[in-house]
């Protein structure tokens, strides 16, 4: 049987990834030496939002 993240998909992680960065949580930095890396970043909305949105629970996001 597979693990839910075995089935999660590499269109499925880039789709996420859009509708993230389309709410302003995410920000995609392509590598000047190489477009091929990408770092993301989170937005400062997104550190704002943290604590509203998980509560004392916020731990379990960053680990």
């Amino acid at each position: 049987m597979r693990t839910p993240i075995e089935s999660f998909t590499r269109g499925m992680a880039s789709q996420t990834i859009k509708n993230i960065e389309a709410i302003s949580y995410l920000t995609r930095i392509r590598s000047e030496n190489d477009g091929r890396k990408v770092q993301f970043v989170l937005t400062e909305k997104t550190w704002n939002d943290l604590p509203r949105t998980c509560g004392r629970k916020i731990n379990c996001i960053l680990l």
